[in-house]
């Protein structure tokens, strides 16, 4: 196990041993990681954890079953033990402004608490720039020159990860625990408090033109849902997406079309994002409109054949029932479902998703 993890798990669970706890990777991609990390001894305890690392260095960001959010700055070559507590660091991603982070130093690590009642929006704003960023970097504060920076190449397959599989597993503890099965986590009655939202975002304006609802993200549980409770709208403006969930792109064009509500792009729309865009009823595009298709993948594997014979059902005759040629489909299953192959203003003139 990470040593990153072993630190984290020593602030957070002090009754915990290090030696008695246990770990399931749930995804490695890049320099990014995500894992379940868990001990069955005691009252139980359960985090996941979210990981960039570098040459020594890491950040991860940790919520256990309880729902208290730490954020961790790891330097294998620091001492922190002298770090004043409450002294701040700051991080900037890309080059937005800077946020200040109230700091507890421990050997190695900086670790900022963001488990207070309104942290929660904190966390769920931070996660979202993460995603979108490129670079990350931590300065000491007020500093000109960064300490740190993490390159954040592969972080929005990271937050898909931790919301969309390790999110399952969390539980609320004292408890006693038996070792999950990756495969068939348990399900939460309710989802951890606004992260889901944070894969997506979701903006409504007025203009001259009608009601506009500017779209930004990923597809993910629960979508289909908050783009009905937005209320009519005329349009639904697709910023930028890098696809998501099928089912729910189904379901929310499915709902544009009963609605009658037309889709515009205005940058990458890739995977079940065309699906998406698919769904208006008048549909437009900007110059830096581009569509990126793929096969279809389940939990990040190719489906099963009876699996993807029901998909592909589904999917012609939805593409089929937008006048968008149903070829679309099956031309993508010539592509994996870990690359995307983008399609040329005349192909998708030709398939008819554009004009």
């Amino acid at each position: 196990m990470k040593l990153i993890v072993l630190l984290f798990a020593a602030i957070w669970a002090p009754s915990v041993l290090v030696a008695e706890l246990k770990s399931i990777q749930l995804h490695s991609y890049k320099h990014w990681s995500v894992d379940y990390v868990f001990s069955d001894e005691g009252e139980g305890w359960n985090a996941c954890v979210m990981e960039v690392r570098g040459d020594g260095i890491a950040l991860s960001l940790n919520i256990d079953g309880n729902m208290n959010a730490d954020l961790q700055v790891f330097d294998a070559a620091a001492d922190y033990s002298g770090w004043k507590s409450g002294r701040k660091f700051q991080l900037q991603i890309d080059r937005h402004p800077r946020w200040d982070m109230p700091a507890n130093g421990r050997g190695n690590s900086l670790f900022v608490d963001l488990s207070g009642p309104n942290d929660w929006k904190r966390v769920d704003r931070l996660l979202y720039e993460i995603r979108q960023g490129l670079k990350l970097y931590v300065y000491q504060y007020g500093e000109r020159e960064e300490y740190y920076w993490f390159s954040l190449r592969g972080s929005m397959a990271a937050a898909n990860a931790i919301v969309e599989k390790c999110f399952a597993y969390l539980e609320e503890y004292p408890t006693t625990k038996s070792e999950p099965t990756p495969k068939t986590p348990p399900k939460r009655d309710e989802p951890v408090p606004g992260l889901f939202s944070s894969l997506y975002e979701l903006k409504k304006e007025e203009t001259s033109a009608g009601s506009v609802v500017y779209f930004n993200g990923t597809i993910s549980r629960g979508f289909s849902n908050a783009l009905k409770q937005l209320g009519d709208f005329d349009y639904l403006v697709i910023e930028q997406s890098n696809g998501g969930l099928l089912g729910e792109a189904l379901a929310a064009g499915q709902f544009l079309r009963q609605r009658e509500i037309a889709t515009s792009i205005d940058g990458a729309c890739a995977s079940a994002c065309v699906e998406l865009y698919a769904g208006g009823v008048k549909r437009y595009y900007s110059d830096k409109a581009k569509f990126g298709v793929h096969a279809m993948a389940v939990d990040g594997d190719e489906t099963s054949l009876s699996t993807t014979q029901k998909m592909l059902s589904e999917r012609v005759k939805y593409f089929e029932a937008g006048g968008v040629d149903s070829r679309i489909v099956l031309d993508s299953l010539d592509t994996p479902s870990h690359e995307l192959r983008w399609l040329s203003h005349d192909q998708a003139v030709e398939y008819g998703l554009i004009e």
